[in-house]
C-alpha cells in the first residue's frame, strides 16, 4: 500500500515539474544527440533508476530465496536425520525391552524350576525325617521291650537263685 502511495506522489511530482518546465535539453548519448523537454529527460531517469533498483532487487531477492530455499532444505534434512535417529532409538529400546523381558521369563523359569526341585526336595526331606522318625521311635520302642525283657529276666534270675537256695536248703533239711 505504501508502494504504491509513493508512485502516485511520484507521479504527481513530475507531473507539476515538467508544466512548469517547458525549455528543450540537449541529450548526446555516444553516437546521437536528441533534444528533449526536461520533464522527458527527468522522467526517464526516474524511470531507469527505478529499473535499476528493480533489478538490484529482484537479484537480491533471488539470493534470499536460494538462501532460504537451501536453509529450508538443510533443516528437512536435519528433521529427518532427527526422525530417523530417534526411531532407531525407538527400535534399540524396543530390542533391548524385548531381550529383557526375555530374560526375565527365562529368570522367572529358573526360579521355578528351582522351587518345584525345592518343594520335591523339602518332600522327601519330610519323608525321609517322618522315616527317621518313626524308625527313632520304633527303636525307641524296641530299647523299651529289651528294657522290659532284660528286668523281666533280671528279676526271674533274682528270684531262681533264691527259689534254688530255698529247695537248697530244704534239701538240707
Amino acid at each position: 500500500m505504501g508502494v504504491i502511495i509513493g508512485i502516485v506522489l511520484l507521479l504527481l511530482a513530475i507531473g507539476v515539474i515538467a508544466l512548469n518546465m517547458n525549455p528543450l535539453v540537449p541529450i548526446s548519448l555516444w553516437f546521437t544527440s536528441v533534444t528533449l523537454p526536461v520533464w522527458t529527460v527527468i522522467a526517464g531517469a526516474l524511470v531507469l533508476g527505478l529499473l535499476i533498483a528493480w533489478l538490484l532487487a529482484l537479484s537480491k531477492g533471488t539470493k534470499n530465496r536460494e538462501k532460504k530455499k537451501e536453509q529450508e532444505d538443510k533443516l528437512r534434512v536435519a528433521d529427518l536425520s532427527k526422525k530417523e535417529a530417534v526411531d532407531q532409538a525407538k527400535q534399540d529400546s524396543e530390542a533391548q525391552l524385548i531381550q529383557k523381558n526375555a530374560e526375565i521369563e527365562g529368570l522367572k523359569k529358573q526360579v521355578s524350576s528351582l522351587e518345584e526341585e525345592m518343594n520335591k526336595h523339602l518332600a522327601t526331606t519330610d519323608i525321609q525325617s517322618e522315616q527317621k522318625t518313626s524308625t527313632t521311635k520304633l527303636a525307641e520302642a524296641d530299647v523299651d521291650q529289651q528294657e522290659l525283657k532284660s528286668e523281666n529276666v533280671t528279676d526271674s534270675i533274682r528270684i531262681e537263685p533264691d527259689t534254688k537256695q530255698t529247695r537248697t536248703s530244704k534239701n538240707k533239711r
